[in-house]
């Protein structure tokens, strides 16, 4: 998961994303860029995320412990 910052980066449209970043100072954190994120998480990693999921972060960092959670890593 060393380039899962970079990967929600592209998914975002922005030019770099960072731990600590809040997800919801992103003017393109919308609905298309979480549905862009899931099926990225979904094909680059083996995890099903839904929306329900994507409720409870608020940081990068969070959404990435979560992805490594899911996926048992």
């Amino acid at each position: 998961m060393d380039d899962f910052y970079e990967k929600l980066a592209d998914c975002l449209d922005v030019g770099e994303v960072k731990a600590s970043d809040v997800l919801e100072t992103f003017p393109e954190w919308d609905s298309l860029a979480k549905l862009s994120l899931i099926a990225m998480v979904g094909a680059r990693y083996g995890v099903n995320l839904t929306a329900a999921d994507l409720r409870g972060v608020d940081t990068a960092q969070s959404l990435r412990d979560l992805v490594a959670q899911k996926s048992g890593g």
